[in-house]
């Protein structure tokens, strides 16, 4: 655990869009991944040393009476098995089986000593590898520390501050009933916007060159507000030129605009791709035992049923307005998401 001699409150704190933690200042090279959701630190004195930090929805619980820590137990053990044992001919030793808590809710947290024999057995690299599961408002929430380090046991006091520190900032969505949606502000029922209202109401302080986010409502989604996030990359995933100092781009506010205009018939069309998507994964999906038949695991029979345990996440609109991406972590595929994508007023599914 923590080493008393190290205080990790006297670290700065790193805020992504999806979580915060605080950054033992050994580790200066910060690399952020999808959207500021996953996050790699390095040593720059130590090249063996870095982090990657991965904070992403990975389990719904299956009732009350769900046996969540089992169940993350069974899958961490599994991957290790399937992954290092069998592909890099690795030892896998476990440090620690932790029962914590964690922001102030309930966690579960494993640390292995991996040895990395490679593909051929003729390599020796010592990995420490840190996995927690945090279960906030029914869902079960992973972060994934894998670290490649000379002389972990030194390390580790660093690692554990860092766990420790780790808070969730997005909201996260309630995994039954939902509360009353809140009430919309002024600009956020009229059917249009200006860019005085998107700036108003941006969420968070704009840097040059980073998202930032708005919450909206958009009538094709329902009536609640819905995370938008204004990217600063085109459609084209190049860096947009000449990014306002506002985040707020033309491209921004044309394609806002266009999509609280969708009808009930982009509506249909989100919901047929959901059911497609679903139907697809559950051809080729192992779901472990389930009630259903194999191929309808989670009884979703109609394209209404298959957006109703989709998981809506948000909306990325690209910053040249050509390109919006609907984000979703349906039941059926709540580790990697689901995309759909809308450009020059065709709907289809897409990859990250």
């Amino acid at each position: 655990m923590a080493d008393a001699r190290i205080d990790p409150s006297t670290w700065p704190e790193l805020q992504l869009r999806s979580f915060a933690v605080r950054v033992p200042p050994a580790f200066s090279e910060v690399q952020q991944f999808r959207y500021g959701e996953s996050l790699q630190i390095r040593s720059p004195d130590d090249g063996s040393a870095w982090l990657d930090i991965d904070h992403r929805n990975s389990y719904r619980l299956r009732g009350e009476d769900d046996d969540w820590r089992a169940r993350f137990e069974e899958d961490l053990i599994d991957a290790l098995t399937d992954i290092y044992a069998t592909v890099y001919r690795a030892d896998c030793t476990r440090l620690h089986r932790t029962e914590r808590t964690i922001d102030g809710k309930p966690a579960i947290d494993f640390a292995y000593r991996v040895l990395d024999r490679g593909w051929d057995g003729t390599q020796e690299i010592l990995r420490y590898q840190r996995w927690v599961g945090i279960l906030a408002q029914g869902h079960v929430y992973v972060i994934a520390f894998r670290c490649a380090f000379a002389d972990w046991e030194t390390y580790d006091p660093l690692v554990e501050g860092l766990v420790a520190s780790f808070r969730q900032t997005m909201p996260l969505k309630p995994a039954v009933a939902p509360p009353p949606p809140p009430v919309p502000t002024p600009a956020q029922q009229q059917s249009h916007y200006t860019r005085g209202d998107l700036e108003a109401l941006l969420t968070e302080p704009v840097v040059a060159y980073d998202p930032t986010t708005v919450h909206v409502v958009l009538p094709v989604l329902g009536d609640g507000l819905a995370q938008i996030v204004l990217d600063d990359q085109n459609a084209d995933h190049e860096p947009a030129a000449d990014f306002p100092d506002s985040g707020v781009t033309d491209g921004h506010m044309a394609l806002l605009n266009r999509l609280v205009a969708l009808g009930p018939e982009a509506r249909a069309r989100i919901e047929a791709l959901l059911f497609e998507h679903y139907r697809l994964c559950a051809g080729v999906t192992d779901y472990g035992v389930v009630k259903h038949p194999m191929d309808d695991p989670f009884d979703l029979k109609t394209p209404a049923a298959a957006y109703g345990q989709a998981g809506f996440r948000e909306v990325m609109l690209s910053a040249d307005g050509r390109l919006a991406r609907f984000v979703f972590y349906p039941i059926w595929e709540d580790e990697h998401g689901c995309l759909i994508a809308w450009q020059n007023g065709t709907w289809s599914t897409t990859d990250w």
